[in-house]
């Protein structure tokens, strides 16, 4: 059994360095062209897909471990840099974690994690929660899902995504600038919002 820091530590990294573009280039040189559009590779079902690879990195608890009635609160945040070929979503972000671990069983009580995410490409960023996640046992993290709404350039867009956990990578991932735990692979989708 691990122990609730080594839980915790572990959840954590997943949520560090994930990955996008390195060097983007302006979102849209057609300033009267709409941001999804077919020329920036909307698809037929109305969203922009992308991918990107990671490792977790950065990570700063914000004071030491609580702990109340036999269990710990954690409150930690992460930077990253995200690396991806779209640019509505590759370039830093930072998140701000919450945890509460058993301290008996080193199982987790409650998580909730929240990103904001800031393209390089763009003005604006992406507000994003944690929506789900599954653990294996209650304390080893396979995937989590997180959905989130865009500011400035990115208002009137949602996006969601899916951060997977020690994923194989089919291809060699690119060039990300802070390393640690990992591999870990996202998956997502940008939408309008009605």
């Amino acid at each position: 059994m691990r122990t609730p820091i080594a839980a915790a530590l572990a959840i954590a990294l997943v949520f560090g360095c994930t990955d996008q573009a390195t060097s983007p280039t302006a979102l849209n040189d057609n300033a009267a062209a709409p941001i999804l559009s077919s020329a920036n590779g909307l698809e037929t079902a109305g969203f922009v897909p992308f991918v990107s690879f990671g490792h977790g990195c950065d990570q700063v608890f914000l004071g030491p471990p609580v702990i109340v009635d036999g269990v710990m609160y954690l409150t930690w945040t992460n930077d990253n840099i995200e690396v991806s070929k779209e640019e509505m979503f590759a370039g830093p972000a930072t998140s701000l974690a919450n945890a509460a671990i058993d301290v008996a069983t080193g199982k987790f009580v409650s998580f909730d994690i929240s990103w904001v995410h800031a393209p390089t490409a763009v003005n604006g960023t992406w507000n994003v929660d944690l929506d789900d996640m599954l653990l294996l046992d209650g304390e080893k993290l396979i995937k989590v899902h997180l959905s989130g709404v865009g500011t400035g350039d990115l208002a009137g867009l949602g996006i969601e995504y899916m951060v997977v956990v020690n994923a194989k990578a089919s291809a060699t991932p690119p060039h990300i600038v802070c390393e640690g735990d990992g591999p870990f692979l996202t998956k997502g989708k940008i939408f309008t919002i009605d």
